[in-house]
């Protein structure tokens, strides 16, 4: 069965920077210079008419104005996601995953990464598997998750530039020809070293479960 909840993902990180932005006033006179990359799809479909991605505004561009401060509050709420292991992940965590029926006991989370926060969204692999997840927080039937043991695993199709409102990812699909991703970010050398190292361990277990 094809899980594909991207598009739940856009929709729900979209909705949350609208609902920042009601408390903030409209202000002009901003310099600023940002870059589009995994903005929301509804901030760049708003943006394209007005300006490239070096930018000035003044009060002349409320829309303008309104973009930038959503930049920025997209920027303050997923600037510290980072690549994490097993070990960093709280405890908390571990049973969200377990809970999920995507870690079973004694199983080891090698990296993980959420693109939201770690309650929502996560994608990882650990020395038997890999899986990512999406729990809606407004609509639970939006709710996905998906994973596959390293032995149900066909082929693993890597993609380091997805688009500006997409993460890099990998694409695996197992045996039965079912896909799911499995997302990351972070520097480039960072995401390189998580693509290969699940590859890695894809292939040295491919016939052991």
């Amino acid at each position: 069965m094809l899980l594909n909840f991207d598009f739940s993902r856009r929709i729900f990180l979209s909705n949350k920077i609208n609902n920042e932005l009601a408390a903030v006033p409209d202000r002009g006179n901003i310099e600023c210079s940002h870059t589009a990359n995994a903005l929301p799809l509804a901030a760049i479909k708003f943006v394209t008419p007005y300006y490239s991605k070096s930018c000035s505004t003044n009060s002349d561009y409320p829309g303008m104005t309104r973009f930038i401060t959503t930049t920025f509050l997209f920027l303050v709420l997923f600037s510290c996601n980072k690549i994490e292991t097993g070990q960093t992940l709280k405890k908390t965590d571990i049973v969200r995953i377990q809970n999920l029926k995507l870690l079973d006991s004694g199983e080891t989370i090698i990296k993980f990464y959420s693109e939201y926060k770690k309650s929502v969204a996560g994608n990882f692999f650990t020395d038997k598997r890999m899986a990512s997840y999406w729990a809606d927080e407004r609509d639970s039937t939006k709710n996905s998750w998906a994973s596959a043991y390293y032995s149900e695993i066909k082929s693993i199709d890597t993609v380091f530039y997805a688009g500006a409102t997409y993460c890099p990812y990998m694409l695996v699909t197992k045996t039965d020809n079912s896909t799911f991703k499995v997302c990351v970010d972070g520097k480039r050398e960072e995401i390189k070293s998580f693509f290969e190292e699940a590859i890695n361990k894809w292939h040295s277990n491919a016939n052991t479960q």
